[in-house]
């Protein structure tokens, strides 16, 4: 097996069984490429199939696939045949991908994948998440979100992050028999790219304290544009 770079705090996704696996940051934390890496060895070592979801999905362009056809070739993986639309392992496709928001009810389709990927789940709604839950039931199935939260009123904000805000602020992850949210940001990342630190210096000089903490920290985005009384001075 090739050996993973992934962020420290991301490794426990391999080890434990969880209903819910959360990961949630702002740029540049290695959440969606770790993901893709965990996955594309679930498939190639466990036989695991992963159902790609994000609540808006045009075209193949928006999914998932180039990145994890990105990682095969990073990580060296065989016996893997990338295609147009579909990624095969063995000649089964192991990676499906959907949109949440127009095919909601054809989500009950989907009900033999072992598990599901929610890519910027912070868009997520709230009947995607109904139909979501249950059509991933197989017995010991899981369902990974990455996102960067958006609003705090948002409902994958108010399903994973509110009911746990103080532990993950005060430890940088929650965990319960169900769940296991982590927080995950650049300053967790060793391997983190020269370009974008140089980047995310400059938008500490140049945005809003809020707007930065939202990009690079993945705290809420609750400013108001044009407000007369911005969120910086309740700081």
């Amino acid at each position: 097996m090739p050996k993973l770079q992934i962020p420290k705090k991301l490794a426990k996704f391999l080890t434990v069984k969880k209903r819910f696996k959360i990961a949630i940051g702002g740029r540049g934390s290695g959440k969606s490429h770790s993901v893709a890496s965990m996955c594309l060895l679930a498939a190639q070592t466990e036989g695991i199939k992963t159902l790609c979801l994000r609540e808006f999905l045009e075209s193949i362009d928006d999914s998932v696939h180039s990145l994890l056809a990105g990682q095969i070739i990073n990580l060296n993986l065989t016996g893997f045949e990338v295609q147009r639309r579909a990624i095969l392992y063995g000649g089964q496709e192991v990676f499906k991908y959907r949109g949440l928001a127009r095919n909601a009810q054809s989500m009950k389709s989907m009900n033999s994948f072992e598990r599901a990927w929610v890519e910027e789940a912070e868009n997520i709604s709230s009947q995607s998440l109904r139909f979501l839950t249950p059509t991933i039931r197989e017995e010991g199935s899981e369902i990974w979100m990455t996102g960067n939260p958006r609003s705090s009123a948002d409902p994958f904000s108010q399903r994973f992050i509110i009911p746990f805000q103080n532990e993950l602020t005060r430890k940088g992850f929650y965990e319960d028999d169900f769940h296991l949210i982590v927080v995950c940001n650049y300053e967790d990342i060793p391997f983190f790219p020269d370009v974008l630190e140089q980047e995310r210096l400059y938008d500490k000089d140049h945005k809003s304290a809020a707007e930065y903490n939202h990009v690079w920290l993945g705290h809420f985005n609750d400013e108001v544009d044009n407000s007369i009384i911005q969120v910086d001075w309740f700081n």
